[in-house]
C-alpha cells in the first residue's frame, strides 16, 4: 500500500534492500531512481498471452459449485460444466454452438462417479453427486478429471479439486461460491450460510483501532462489514482485545501478515492463535510483493502452510504492478486484489523522482496507468486480472477484488480523491467483476467516509443481493466515450422478476448513456442511492429504452420491484 512507499530515510532505506545485481532500486522490475540506467524486463516476468484464433475454441472446465463442501452440512456436492466457445484458450472446435452436443464423464482415481451432457456454447450446467456415496471427509484435496467427447470427434479434458472437509471444531468455515465469486459466511446468530460481498476498509491499527475501541462500533454503525486491520498488532493481549470486539459487533477480520509472510515459524504461530476465531474471513498473505520483488513462490509456499494448519478459510494477497510475475504470485489464492490508485497522479512523469514512466521505467504510483484515463485504469486492471484468471483455467477459483484508493496529499498522490471519485471507484470496480471492496485506508478525510458510509447503509444490502445470486444476468452498457457505464443484474424466475442498475460517470462533465432495460417504464424503477445532484432515468412507456444521466463522478443504483401480473417482460 501507499504508506510502504513514502518518502522518508527509514523507508528508503527499506526500499534499497531490493535491488538487482547492479544495485539499483526497482519497483515493478522497473529502475526509477533519477539517472538509473535502464533493464531489460525479463520476458518470463510478463502474462502470456495466446494469439487469437482464426478458428473457434471450446474452453471446458469443471468446477465443485462451492468450495470446501463440510461433513455433516453437505449432502451434495455440485459440479459446475462449462463448453464457453472462445477466440484464445481451448481447444479447436467444429461443432455448431448450441446444437453439439458432449458426453462428460467426472473421474475419481479409476471411478466415473456421474455423467453429463452439455451443449457447446453453455456455462454453468450442474451435476449433483452424493457426497457420502463417493468420498469421505478429508484434509486433503480430491483430484477429479472431467472428460468431455463429441461424438467422433474430439475429446477435451479438465482437471478440478474437490474439497470436502470435516467439520472445524475450533473456529468458522467461510466458503467460496464458484458460480458467482463470493463467500458465504455464517454470521453471528445465524445457522444458515449467506452471502457476503466484503465492503470496508484497511485500517490503521496502532495509532486508530488500538486507541479507542469505540472505533470499532463506528464503524459497525456506517454500515461496513468488514476491517482489515494494519500491522503491526503490538502485544497479543492488545490485538485480541480489538478482535474481540470486532467480534461482538459482528464485523468480519481480514487477517494481514504482510510483514511476516515469509517467515514461516510467524506464520505458524499466528494462523494457530487467530484460526479460531468466529469472525475470520480469509487470510492475507503479501501486500505488493510484485512490487518489491520478494521471491517469485513465497506466497505459496506460505499459502501451503496456511492451508495446512487451516483449511477453511480462503487465502489472499494485494497486487500493484499492470504485469510482473502474475501468476507466480498469485499463486493458488483464492482471492487477488488490484490496488489501482489514479487520482491525481501524473501517469507519464514521476512527480517523486522527477523520470519518466513507461513500460519498463519509473514510478508514477499507478503501474502502467494511462495518461488521461483516470478510473477507467480501474476498470481496466479489473478486466486485466479476470482475463489472466481464464487463461490459467481459474475463471472460476480466483476471484478478483478492488482496493479502491482512499488517501492523498502524499509522494504520487498530492490530493485526496473527493467522496464523489471515491463512490465512483468503488462503483465501476463493481461494473468490471469485483466482488468484494477494502479501500487504503482508514482514517480518511470526513468526505470520504460520509461518501462512502452513504453507500454501504443505502445500497450494499441490494448489491451483495444481485452481485451473490447465482441466476442473475449481467450485462454492461457503455456510453459512445466510455465514460458512463451501466451494469444491470437481472433475475429472473417462475415467481419473482427484479433487476439492479448501477450507473457510473468516470468523466468530470455530465454525461448520458442509452440502454436496454429487462422491463418497460412503468414507475418501478426505485433510485435507492444517488451521488452527485444529477442522476436521472428517462426510459420509454412502451419498450425497453432508456436513456441514464449523471453528472460528473456521479453514481446512481436503482432497482426495480418484483414483477406484478401482467406486466410485461421484454428480456428472457
Amino acid at each position: 500500500m501507499s504508506m510502504l512507499r513514502l518518502v522518508s530515510a527509514a523507508l528508503l532505506f527499506a526500499h534499497s534492500l531490493f535491488m538487482t545485481a547492479n544495485g539499483q532500486d526497482m519497483w515493478c522490475g522497473k529502475p526509477y531512481q533519477k539517472g538509473s540506467p535502464p533493464v531489460t524486463i525479463p520476458p518470463e516476468s510478463m502474462f502470456p498471452v495466446p494469439p487469437t484464433s482464426s478458428l473457434p475454441l471450446l474452453d471446458f472446465s469443471c468446477n465443485p459449485a462451492v468450495q470446501p463442501y463440510i461433513s455433516g452440512e453437505d449432502e451434495l456436492a455440485t459440479f459446475l460444466l462449462d463448453a464457453e466457445i472462445t477466440s484464445t484458450v481451448g481447444q479447436p472446435f467444429s461443432g455448431i454452438v448450441g446444437e453439439t452436443s458432449l458426453q462428460v464423464e467426472l473421474v475419481h482415481g479409476q471411478s466415473i462417479f456421474a455423467t453429463a451432457v452439455i451443449e457447446a456454447g453453455r456455462r454453468g450446467v450442474e451435476v449433483n453427486v452424493p457426497l457420502a456415496t463417493y468420498f469421505a471427509p478429508s484434509s486433503q484435496g480430491y483430484q477429479i478429471q472431467c472428460v468431455a467427447k463429441v461424438q467422433g470427434a474430439s475429446t477435451y479434458n479438465s482437471s478440478t479439486v474437490l474439497k470436502y472437509l470435516p467439520p472445524n471444531q475450533n473456529g468458522s468455515v467461510i466458503k467460496l461460491d464458484l458460480r458467482t465469486g463470493t463467500l458465504l459466511t455464517k454470521p453471528k446468530g445465524s445457522t444458515e450460510y449467506q452471502p457476503i460481498v466484503p465492503y470496508g476498509f484497511y485500517t490503521s491499527f496502532s495509532d486508530y483501532l488500538a486507541l479507542n475501541l469505540s472505533v470499532v462500533n463506528e464503524i459497525k454503525a456506517q454500515g461496513f462489514n468488514v476491517i482489515h486491520p494494519i500491522p503491526p498488532f503490538g502485544s497479543n493481549e492488545l490485538r485480541d482485545a480489538v478482535f474481540d470486539r470486532m467480534e461482538e459487533v459482528g464485523m468480519y477480520l481480514i487477517y494481514d501478515m504482510r510483514n511476516d509472510y515469509q517467515n514461516l515459524t510467524a506464520v505458524r504461530e499466528q494462523v494457530e492463535s487467530v484460526k479460531g476465531r468466529a469472525n475470520l474471513l480469509l487470510w492475507y498473505t503479501a501486500d505488493e510483493p510484485d512490487g518489491w520483488g520478494f521471491p517469485h513462490n513465497s506466497t505459496t509456499i506460505a499459502s501451503g502452510l496456511i492451508r495446512s494448519i487451516d483449511p477453511y478459510h480462503p487465502i489472499s494477497l494485494v497486487l500493484n504492478c499492470y504485469d510482473y510475475y502474475f501468476k507466480e504470485y498469485v499463486g493458488d489464492a483464492e482471492i487477488v486484489l488490484q490496488d489501482t490508485y489514479p487520482i491525481g497522479i501524473n501517469a507519464t512523469h514521476s512527480i517523486v523522482w522527477d523520470t519518466n514512466c513507461t513500460s519498463t521505467y519509473g514510478d508514477c504510483g499507478c503501474d502502467d496507468c494511462l495518461p488521461g484515463a483516470g478510473l477507467r485504469d480501474i476498470a481496466r486492471r479489473q478486466d486485466v486480472f479476470l482475463e489472466r484468471a481464464q487463461l490459467m483455467g481459474r475463471r472460476r477459483s480466483l476471484t478478483v477484488w478492488d482496493v479502491p484508493q482512499g488517501f492523498g496529499e502524499e509522494t504520487y498522490w498530492p490530493r485526496y480523491p473527493t467522496g464523489k471519485e471515491f463512490v465512483a471507484e468503488v462503483a465501476i470496480s463493481l461494473l468490471h467483476g469485483a466482488t468484494g471492496v477494502t479501500s487504503w485506508n482508514m482514517p480518511t478525510t470526513a468526505e470520504i467516509t460520509s461518501a462512502a458510509s452513504q453507500l454501504a447503509l443505502e445500497a450494499w444490502p441490494q448489491i451483495t443481493q444481485f452481485v451473490s445470486d447465482k441466476i442473475s444476468v449481467f450485462t454492461l452498457t457503455k456510453s459512445d466515450g466510455d465514460t458512463v457505464e451501466a451494469g444491470l443484474w437481472y433475475t429472473a424466475n417462475t415467481s419473482r422478476s427484479s433487476a439492479l442498475l448501477i450507473i457510473v460517470n468516470v468523466g468530470e462533465m455530465e454525461d448520458s448513456v442509452s440502454l436496454a432495460l429487462p422491463y418497460a417504464a412503468d414507475g418501478g424503477w426505485n433510485k435507492i442511492f444517488q451521488s452527485g445532484s444529477t442522476a436521472t432515468l428517462s426510459a420509454s412507456q412502451t419498450n425497453s429504452n432508456a436513456t441514464a444521466t449523471v453528472d460528473g463522478f456521479g453514481v446512481a443504483v436503482f432497482v426495480h420491484d418484483e414483477k406484478r401480473d401482467g406486466m410485461p417482460l421484454l428480456v428472457d
